[in-house]
């Protein structure tokens, strides 16, 4: 019987991805998490998912929990160490910034989790969940950059391994659907406003994570070959037509505003990943064209 691990079974993309698989019969799903007796573990148990703690900065831990895996969907979050309260403090006594500090333990914890993979001998599919590369020319000094290439670099680090990226597939998401939220502004008269850097009517890649990204890995995983990357996007949509869903469905008027990059890093606490985020892929071109134009 074929296994699956996920790799952050409670976060959105694990989750996203365990959803997708439960409904295949014959597989069995073991999900690792650094809290196996939280309510969405104990959910999971509910569900028939073995549930594993796993220590992501063990290794052995890592090669345990990796035991016997067909398939294995792999995702870090750069976030959980970035706000650890802790990590301010620590990466004052380095002498580096958070932002730094956050990039190399991310970078450490996917360079294990790539180094156990490979010496997983019953594996036939590795799914990595990364970021497209951002150049550091083009955004030298930029918080966000660190982020990105934290993923990216260990995508890369992939190469060293021969056997094992012979089985790798790399997903891409676009902007998360479910983070419109934090850009959405009610004003003192009832009315929002939503925004982003990006001008009016250029389109976005965004991603639904909850109901696409476990599609887009059972796609890879079951009917793709590998080395088969995937750009995970959902719709590409303008924030003029985000504003008019946004009215249609509930009947309350939204705006567009477009934010400037220093506007967008002030708006939440990590406003200037965001705002990076959105200025790389509008100097890559991977805004469409604007609507109607």
């Amino acid at each position: 019987m074929p296994l699956l691990v996920i790799l952050g079974i409670n976060g959105r993309q694990g989750t996203s991805v365990a959803n997708a698989f439960l409904s295949i019969p014959g597989w069995t799903i073991r999900g690792l998490t650094s809290l196996p007796s939280c309510e969405r573990s104990r959910q999971w148990l509910a569900r028939g998912v073995e549930i594993v703690q796993v220590d992501l900065m063990s290794e052995l831990s890592i090669r345990t929990a990796f035991a016997n895996a067909t398939a294995i969907f792999a995702v870090t979050d750069y976030y959980a160490t970035f706000h650890n309260p802790s990590t301010r403090i620590v990466a004052s006594v380095h002498g580096t910034t958070v932002a730094d500090f956050a990039f190399h333990i991310e970078k450490r914890i996917g360079y294990s989790i790539l180094e156990a993979a490979a010496d997983v001998d019953s594996l036939e599919r590795f799914v990595w969940s990364t970021l497209p590369y951002m150049p550091e020319r083009q955004a030298p000094n930029k918080r966000g950059h660190r982020m990105v290439m934290s993923r990216w670099e260990t995508a890369a680090y992939a190469r060293y391994f021969p056997e094992l990226a012979a089985k790798t597939s790399f997903l891409k998401p676009g902007l998360r659907m479910e983070d419109y939220g934090v850009v959405l502004k009610e004003s003192e008269d009832g009315a929002f406003t939503f925004g982003t850097t990006a001008p009016a009517n250029s389109r976005l890649p965004w991603t639904c994570v909850a109901n696409d990204v476990g599609m887009f890995v059972r796609t890879l995983i079951l009917n793709l070959p590998p080395r088969q990357d995937l750009a995970a996007l959902s719709q590409w949509l303008s924030g003029t037509e985000i504003c008019t869903l946004f009215t249609a469905i509930s009947g309350i008027t939204c705006t567009y505003q477009q934010f400037t990059h220093v506007e967008m890093e002030a708006l939440f606490p990590t406003g200037h990943i965001f705002a990076d985020i959105l200025n790389y892929t509008k100097n890559f071109q991977y805004y469409e064209p604007v609507v109607g134009g």
